[in-house]
């Protein structure tokens, strides 16, 4: 369960996460949950990083079976897969950090890599949709 928490920051300190969260393509308010989670890790029950876990284990095998489907080139965001969109299991920061971690592996990890593609606007910035990162199944890609 998430709860909501209305947050003042100086400037300088929202400046300083802003730049941070920008390098890695999210949101102050995707980022600000994570930097939070890693600073309490060691205190977060063993059962919810494990629960995380499988969850991103499971979320990586249905965004490629998703992918593998669909035409080369066709674009698609994280709530096109029905596993993430209809997972009502999981709580909004757990959404969050499992939507990054996706991200990160589509960038680093080859069984993904190979399938998928982060979709980036004609001036190099990384194409969004509803605030979600927009990705594509790759030309040429026969999985």
């Amino acid at each position: 369960m998430s709860k909501k928490v209305e947050l003042y920051l100086e400037d300088s300190l929202f400046d300083l996460l802003s730049s941070k969260a920008e390098a890695r393509d999210i949101t102050v308010l995707q980022y600000i949950p994570e930097v939070l989670s890693q600073h309490f890790a060691k205190e977060l029950s063993v059962s919810e990083m494990s629960d995380f876990t499988e969850q991103l284990k499971t979320l990586k095998e249905a965004v490629l079976r998703y992918a593998i489907f669909l035409d080369e080139g066709k674009e698609f965001v994280l709530r096109n897969v029905p596993e993430y969109r209809d997972n009502t299991v999981i709580s909004d920061s757990m959404r969050i950090r499992l939507a990054r971690s996706i991200n990160e592996a589509i960038k680093n990890d080859c069984s993904l890599s190979s399938v998928i593609e982060r979709v980036f606007r004609n001036n190099g910035t990384p194409k969004l949709r509803g605030g979600a990162a927009v990705y594509k199944r790759k030309e040429n890609s026969h999985e």
